[in-house]
């Protein structure tokens, strides 16, 4: 879009040094065409008068309305009174000599007055449109040099930017989408989206010519470009409307951000993040066979010897009750190592499986807090990927955690669904409910890094997490995860 400068209109105030034809008019052409024109016209005049046409008189006068004009191009309004006066002054003689006894002389007169009124309404008609037409080239000559500036501007910005219409054709694009995209500038004009984007990428983008007649601002959207060798190039796309005037067409602009290096190192970090998680996963596993194994199994025989020795009644009766005292506290210590194996990895979620382990999970939950509960699932119970188990276990842990911690529940259910593609729990509870952060950012803001392990949990399997809760009305948390792990991906609109 051009921009004009606004001195530009204050145009009218300024005095016009010449118009059309009369710019490269000398001096002397003028004065003395204008003297030619008079004199012609005043000897026709006084002819006239002395025939027998005379009654014809008026006509000559009229004539004068032509250097009249010819003054005012030439002079302006100074040049209307000067070839008025002039006129008038020629026509006196006639006037006494012929039109004294009656009342044409004023007639006369008159025609000549209204003769330069004609005149320098004309003139001024004139004078306007140049006046006019002197502003349209001026402004048509910076709307030139503006476009030209945004045209440099434009191929010489660094990211690709693009120019499509509803009908999904490509009206523009900069060097740096060609280079993008691996093509020359020419052979991407004119392209369809289709061509330069996967289909389902090309619908979002001609979808914003929809979304933008209800809503405005900048639409943020994860897109992959196709480039000439088949590859495809994750971008970050800005996409605005910039023309919803009925009078041009609807265009979307979108510049892109070449997003590679940032998925490259997201997807780094998903990795170590991955190795992190299975390394915690392993000790979790190492710690609680070990606390089964060795520290349990210690205070395990401890709690046999001491039975043995007060059965066998070899302690003194004064001692008896300090014994049973301590035998109490190495069981309750027993029953808090088992609990607590059992909490860093279960041995039967290894053993036995995902649907097993969380029954164990919500039935230890309940006889903890005595909290009413119901576990079901639906479809075909199986054993999944070691991953995709100990993932799932892990977010109803936490959610049921919560759930003892903050909600103020008296009951909750838990839903495994098996689902062809992927499979999917749901965790709902009676409680207090809250307001769930709008993302990551407010979650860790506020605190609630609980949360926050719950969403990244599931994005490491390409699962989602939702989070549903009002104050007062309770919370729902829905994973899902699918069944054939593959690499994590976004959300297309931010």
């Amino acid at each position: 879009m051009a921009i004009v400068d606004g001195n530009d209109l204050q145009d009218e105030r300024r005095p016009l040094t010449g118009t059309l034809f009369m710019v490269s008019v000398p001096w002397g052409v003028n004065f003395w065409g204008i003297a030619l024109l008079l004199a012609g016209i005043t000897a026709m005049h006084y002819w006239v008068e002395t025939t027998p046409f005379h009654s014809f008189h008026h006509i000559p006068v009229t004539l004068y309305l032509i250097p009249t004009v010819w003054a005012t191009l030439w002079k302006g309004g100074r040049g209307t009174l000067i070839a008025g006066l002039a006129g008038l002054g020629v026509t006196v003689p006639s006037l006494i000599m012929n039109h004294s006894e009656s009342l044409e002389w004023l007639v006369e007169t008159l025609l000549l007055l209204i003769t330069a009124l004609a005149a320098g309404v004309i003139t001024w008609r004139v004078r306007e449109e140049s006046r006019l037409h002197s502003l349209a080239q001026r402004l048509d000559s910076r709307l030139v040099a503006t476009e030209s500036r945004y045209q440099e501007l434009f191929q010489a910005a660094g990211d690709p930017i693009i120019l499509f219409t509803a009908s999904g054709q490509i009206q523009e694009a900069n060097r740096a989408f060609g280079v993008l995209v691996g093509q020359p500038l020419e052979a991407v004009r004119g392209e369809k989206l289709r061509d330069l984007f996967p289909a389902e990428d090309a619908q979002v983008l001609l979808r914003l010519f929809e979304l933008g007649k209800r809503s405005e601002g900048v639409e943020q959207l994860r897109l992959r470009a196709l480039r000439s060798d088949g590859s495809q190039v994750p971008v970050m796309a800005s996409c605005v409307m910039v023309a919803e005037d009925v009078s041009t067409t609807p265009t979307v602009q979108a510049i892109l951000r070449d997003t590679s290096f940032q998925e490259q190192r997201e997807q780094t970090l998903r990795s170590l993040v991955q190795l992190i998680t299975q390394a915690q996963e392993e000790e979790r596993r190492r710690i609680a066979q070990e606390l089964h194994d060795d520290t349990l199994q210690g205070v395990t025989l401890l709690i046999q010897g001491v039975d043995r020795l007060l059965e066998q009644n070899a302690v003194p009766p004064d001692m008896r009750p300090r014994l049973e005292s301590q035998r109490e506290l190495a069981a309750n210590m027993a029953a808090s190592l088992r609990r607590f194996s059992r909490d860093l990895r279960p041995s039967m979620l290894d053993e036995l499986g995902l649907v097993p382990a969380l029954q164990w999970l919500i039935g230890d939950m309940q006889a903890r807090t005595g909290l009413e509960h119901s576990f079901e699932v639906q479809g075909e119970p199986k054993r999944l990927d070691s991953t995709v188990e100990v993932t799932l276990f892990r977010v109803v842990q936490e959610a049921i955690r919560n759930v003892e911690k903050h909600a103020q529940a008296t009951s909750v259910k838990v839903l495994l669904m098996f689902e062809p593609e992927e499979v999917c729990a749901r965790i709902e509870d009676d409680g207090r409910g809250f307001a769930p952060p709008k993302d990551l950012h407010f979650a860790v803001a506020q605190g609630k890094l609980g949360l926050v392990g719950l969403y990244e949990r599931a994005s490491r399997l390409d699962g989602t997490l939702s989070i549903t809760s009002e104050p007062g009305k309770g919370t729902v948390v829905d994973v899902h995860v699918p069944l054939t792990l593959k690499a994590p991906s976004a959300d297309r609109r931010l």
